[in-house]
């Protein structure tokens, strides 16, 4: 009886009962009759033939029932098993799992209802779930409900607050799945709460915000600190009679001048990490055209795009352009008005910087003797702190080009911008 099974499908079992049946039926009358003419003998063995029949029917329909007792036995078995080992997965599943239909709370799992934080999945099975949903996200949830009940694409995640029944916010991400239950539309939800990742968000925002807070306050203090250098070097200037020692002092507040807008930059500037050195090259050229206001009429004209530089770059090329600023009032000849233009860009990862002007200039600039000077010796050494070249022309007037190419980032420490002669 175990090991009793149903051959092919019930329709095909009962057609060869139905055929094997009716072929005894018409035939064993026949075959009888051919061995015997006796009316008594023939009319008994019908009678057992009907009782046969009757007793082989009777089995037949008992083994398809004891088979299918069986088959549906498993079938529950297996069943219960599935659904005892689902309820398991359910309940001990670390997200809260719920389903609503038509808006109604219909399952909740073991994990929803500590975090709605009642007693019993009784105790919530039936509300509406707007009820556990924050004010502020009723609109965007019930417009997300209708879309996904009408078939629309949707996003299967988003972050809510739920409210529990205690009145609590419980910010949750939620990952939904439209499915039928019942013949109905519904919603399974799979809600985790994210407090301690919002929290850590924000511990984290603050430190970042704290860091930024105390490197924009360091490149302050070191504007201020360079200020002070300068006013001493300024104060140091005003005692000296002697000419070239005060030239030499102004020049060189000058040059921390030009460090010192770097880092006033870097203060005012969102970013910490790159100077945008676009917006730094006209007060640059302020700061000199003050400091030489007296050797001539400058005009100038500026032809630059938006350039960004970490701060290690940003220092040399101040320095550079300083000195090349600074030549356009030393070095011009004539008393004259001159145009002096300076471009910035950017060719794919190489910056370009021209300092051009019209005016023709002193041979002096030129000669041996300058190329022993400081302010020559810093351009030559700020090029190659920037791993650059520059050059020098005369062309209607001078031209000093410097190209160098952009550094994605901070490279080494700040020591690399001490110059070294």
């Amino acid at each position: 009886m175990k090991n009793f099974r149903v051959i092919g499908s019930p329709l095909v079992t009962a057609a060869i009962y139905a055929t094997v049946a009716s072929v005894w039926i018409f035939y064993s009358d026949a075959i009888l009759a051919s061995f015997t003419s006796d009316v008594e003998v023939l009319s008994k063995f019908q009678t057992i033939k009907g009782l046969s029949f009757v007793i082989l029917s009777a089995a037949m329909i008992y083994l398809l029932m004891v088979a299918g007792q069986q088959n549906l036995k498993k079938t529950t078995e297996k069943a219960i098993a599935d659904e005892q080992r689902l309820r398991l997965l359910l309940d001990t599943a670390p997200f809260s799992i719920g389903i609503h239909q038509h808006g109604v709370l219909k399952f909740i799992n073991t994990a929803g209802v500590s975090m709605l934080e009642v007693e019993a999945p009784e105790d919530i099975i039936g509300i509406n779930i707007e009820e556990i949903v924050h004010p502020d996200f009723l609109e965007s949830t019930r417009l997300r409900v209708e879309k996904m009940m009408r078939g629309e694409k949707v996003s299967k995640t988003v972050e809510i607050i739920f409210l529990t029944r205690k009145g609590n916010e419980v910010p949750v991400c939620l990952h939904v799945t439209p499915f039928e239950m019942d013949g109905e539309p519904a919603i399974q939800v799979i809600a985790e709460d994210i407090s301690e990742r919002i929290e850590r968000e924000e511990l984290l925002e603050n430190a970042i915000r704290e860091k930024s807070i105390l490197i924009s306050e360091i490149h302050h203090r070191v504007k201020n600190n360079m200020a002070i250098i300068s006013a001493l070097m300024q104060l140091q200037a005003f005692e000296t009679d002697h000419q070239e020692v005060r030239s030499t002092l102004n020049e060189s507040v000058n040059r921390v001048k030009s460090i010192a807008l770097i880092h006033e930059q870097l203060y005012k500037s969102q970013n910490l990490n790159e100077v945008r050195f676009d917006q730094y090259i006209k007060p640059l050229a302020d700061i000199v055209s003050d400091y030489f206001k007296g050797r001539g009429k400058v005009f100038f004209d500026y032809e630059i795009e938006e350039t960004s530089l970490n701060i290690n770059q940003a220092v040399s090329c101040a320095l550079f352009l300083n000195e090349a600023i600074s030549n356009v009032f030393k070095y011009r000849t004539g008393s004259g008005e001159s145009l002096c233009v300076i471009s910035a860009k950017q060719m794919g990862r190489n910056i370009h910087i021209n300092v051009k002007d019209n005016c023709p200039w002193s041979a002096e600039f030129l000669s041996d003797k300058q190329r022993n000077r400081l302010g020559y010796q810093l351009m030559e050494t700020t090029a190659d702190q920037l791993h650059g070249t520059f050059t020098i022309e005369e062309k209607e007037g001078m031209l000093i080009t410097l190209i160098f190419e952009k550094e994605l980032s901070v490279k080494g420490s700040a020591s690399n911008n001490i110059i070294t002669l």
